[in-house]
């Protein structure tokens, strides 16, 4: 009895195999078409979403170059408290505690305002209130505005300006520091004060 009931078993689908195989064909064909449909538009969705990412990466931050030739390849850090970018005017204000470094070069404000161009490098920037600018160990300047100019690599010192180099304090109506040439000049009421007296003997060098 066990033998008769297998062969029943295996007999019941092949009793059947044109309903079997002819149903599932027709089912089949109904759902083939419905996905082909709904994939076209997915895919068309994805090439318009991804154009505007394009647009996106247009906007990048103002690229900043204090003008030192030794330190144009170097990065630029800036901490400050608070940061406003204007893309559409391509400007930006740096507010409290301003610092900017870049290799041996550090300025340091309350308040900076710069400005870029259309290649999102900067062009200006103006600091203001305790400016102080700082080019190697021995060169510092200060004064309460600062105006830096990235085509020449030139920072013009006003309101107050003091230059402490190599022990001389130099002060006057205005300071032009270039940062490329490591080159100063003072205008209007030169003043110099002498902090440390230059070392070696006066007699040698003569």
């Amino acid at each position: 009895m066990s033998l008769i009931v297998i062969l029943s078993c295996l007999a019941i689908p092949l009793a059947s195999p044109t309903p079997s195989l002819s149903a599932p064909r027709s089912s089949n064909s109904k759902k083939d078409d419905t996905p082909r449909k709904k994939i076209a538009p997915a895919a068309s969705q994805i090439r318009e979403t991804s154009q505007p990412q394009k647009n996106e990466n247009r906007s990048e931050a103002p690229v900043i170059d204090l003008g030192s030739s030794s330190s144009r390849n170097e990065p630029v850090y800036i901490t400050s408290d608070k940061l406003e970018l204007d893309a559409e005017n391509r400007s930006f204000v740096y507010n409290g505690d301003v610092k900017v470094v870049q290799a041996d070069v550090t300025i340091t404000a309350r308040q900076m305002v710069g400005r870029y161009g259309s290649d999102n490098k900067v062009e200006t920037i103006t600091a203001r209130k305790d400016v102080v600018v700082t080019k190697s160990p021995d060169t510092k300047a200060t004064s309460q505005l600062g105006v830096y100019d990235a085509k020449s690599g030139i920072v013009t010192l006003t309101e107050n300006p003091h230059l402490f180099q190599g022990g001389n304090d130099l002060a006057a109506d205005k300071i032009t520091i270039n940062l490329t040439t490591n080159k100063s000049s003072a205008e209007g009421q030169v003043r110099m004060k002498v902090i440390k007296p230059p070392t070696g003997n006066r007699d040698s060098a003569q």
